[in-house]
């Protein structure tokens, strides 16, 4: 780690004439993406009834086993059949996520951090999170009453297949449109100096700071991860619920600076998962760990750099405390779910409405 992870902070000075080498390098294989982009979405069109029918693995005479979960939630029609309900949603989890890891950096927990030398300080963590939070809380409430639009929710709950099916597609599609979006993003001068630098600031990835994105880079993130279940294939709204949170999990996981237990890093099996500990290296090396919740496009395209094994003080082990926001969650989640199986079952379920060595940015030596 102490080869990639050492690392000193310089001021962002960018030229054109800088550029050259390093945009030759990563358009010349980004172009083959091209086709691919062209030829995968027309495939992934999923609404044919055969694979529909394969997926869902419906059944008439049972009921979903996550039937009684989706009830709950369709007891609040006027909360849960609003088309931002998945913001508030993502809104709700970036929090969650953020004050997580916050107890990690306060705590300074050596376990889990990628970069031992570097944690945030409370005034670093504060001017990247309260603008964030003023922020995303207006427009989810202006959002929320200018825009009174409504679905019609389904009867039935997905069955546990349909979703893993759904969730399993959406980010695969997700990842490999936030893979592509990222390139270009480092590709094109204009939007590498102006638009992607602003993600750029901080010297050290953690939590606060992982959405501290230019408005228009934040709108294109937004627009990947919708893009497969809202254009490509119709899914369940429990399925894009579960779906979204995940998501915006594992985006603030990716910017924590902490290897957990819980990141895709951790637990897919042949190395392809992503999270803190390769995306690390991406703030040193720009042209290598492009990917998100996946390394698999790395390792496709030849952006893939593996990272060494990361050595964990055996005199420290953390404080207790650090323990007790998943507690808690966990303890929150078995309380919600055991009353919601002793719950009666409603009759209906539907709502009443519906880069290179030599050119400089913040975070390393490009």
């Amino acid at each position: 780690n102490a080869e990639y992870m050492g690392a000193r902070p310089v001021l962002l000075s960018v030229r054109l004439s800088h550029t050259n080498h390093m945009t030759q390098s990563l358009a010349i294989p980004s172009l083959g993406l091209l086709p691919v982009v062209l030829l995968t979405f027309p495939l992934l069109n999923l609404r044919t009834q055969s694979l529909w029918t394969w997926a869902s693995f419906a059944t008439v005479d049972s009921p979903p086993i996550l039937q009684g979960v989706w009830e709950f939630c369709c007891q609040y029609p006027a909360l849960v059949s609003h088309f931002l309900f998945p913001s508030v949603l993502a809104f709700a989890m970036f929090i969650l996520s953020c004050v997580y890891f916050t107890v990690k950096d306060l705590s300074h927990d050596l376990r889990t951090k990628t970069q031992p030398e570097h944690f945030p300080t409370i005034r670093d963590m504060c001017l990247a999170g309260i603008p964030q939070i003023v922020i995303y809380s207006v427009a989810n409430g202006v959002s929320w009453v200018l825009f009174p639009r409504y679905i019609e929710l389904p009867a039935l709950a997905p069955t546990l297949p349909q979703l893993l099916f759904e969730m399993t597609i959406c980010f695969l599609g997700g990842d490999f449109l936030i893979y592509v979006n990222h390139r270009i993003m480092h590709v094109v001068p204009y939007l590498r100096n102006h638009v992607h630098s602003v993600h750029h600031k901080y010297h050290h990835p953690f939590s606060w700071a992982g959405g501290w994105v230019h408005p228009i880079e934040d709108l294109i993130v937004v627009g990947t991860q919708v893009f497969v279940p809202l254009c490509v294939m119709e899914v369940h709204p429990l399925s894009f619920w579960v779906f979204v949170t995940m998501w915006v999990a594992f985006l603030i996981e990716e910017h924590s600076g902490h290897d957990v237990w819980w990141s895709p890093w951790a637990f897919l099996p042949f190395g392809w998962g992503g999270g803190a500990v390769p995306h690390d290296i991406h703030h040193v090396k720009p042209t290598k760990n492009f990917g998100f919740v996946l390394t698999i496009w790395d390792r496709m395209f030849g952006t893939h750099e593996e990272p060494k094994p990361r050595v964990v003080p055996p005199t420290h082990q953390g404080p207790i405390h650090s323990l007790a926001v998943p507690l808690l969650s966990w303890g929150l989640f078995v309380y919600w779910l055991s009353s919601v199986h002793s719950s009666k079952p409603r009759e209906s379920s539907r709502s009443e409405d519906i880069h290179h060595d030599n050119v400089k940015l913040p975070y390393g030596v490009w």
